[in-house]
């Protein structure tokens, strides 16, 4: 799994549904969006932990916590290349005859130095903003990020 920052995420997701033309964000900004009912809550932690709806708490992100320690190979979008490197080494991209040819695409993708479209300031009302909704997520992310350090050793990178 790739992360990235939830609330790089979060502000993603508000354009890219307001650039779909999506009618209640017309003129809507982001900081309203945050406030809105349209807003993910938490998104990845509940999906992990199975809580799609209603309150969630630190049961939930410990829940969601072991499963990705259990079930995912982490990769971040800060770290294309040493993401890459792990998942050619766990899923033996490199045994696959197309591996040359592949390669591109791939190499292309982990050259791309990731920069959020619409940076969000970190500490500024529109941060708090999103990191109201997106507590738990944020705090998985600081869990992935020490997760893919562990990886590290375990891979060999």
């Amino acid at each position: 799994v790739m992360f990235r920052h939830p609330i790089d995420r979060a502000a993603s997701m508000y354009y890219f549904l307001k650039e779909m033309g999506n009618e209640r964000l017309k003129d809507m900004t982001l900081d309203d969006y945050a406030k809105s009912d349209m807003i993910e809550n938490n998104w990845i932690v509940r999906i992990l932990s199975d809580s799609m709806s209603g309150p969630i708490n630190g049961v939930n992100l410990e829940i969601a916590q072991e499963v990705l320690k259990r079930k995912f190979i982490v990769g971040l979008n800060e770290n294309k290349r040493g993401s890459f490197a792990r998942f050619d080494h766990y899923f033996k991209w490199k045994e696959n005859p197309n591996y040359e040819k592949e390669f591109g695409c791939r190499k292309q993708l982990m050259d791309e130095k990731y920069v959020p479209k619409h940076p969000i300031r970190k500490d500024s009302d529109t941060w708090k903003l999103l990191l109201e909704q997106n507590r738990y997520d944020v705090l998985l992310y600081d869990y992935a990020k020490e997760l893919f350090k562990q990886q590290s050793y375990i891979f060999g990178l």
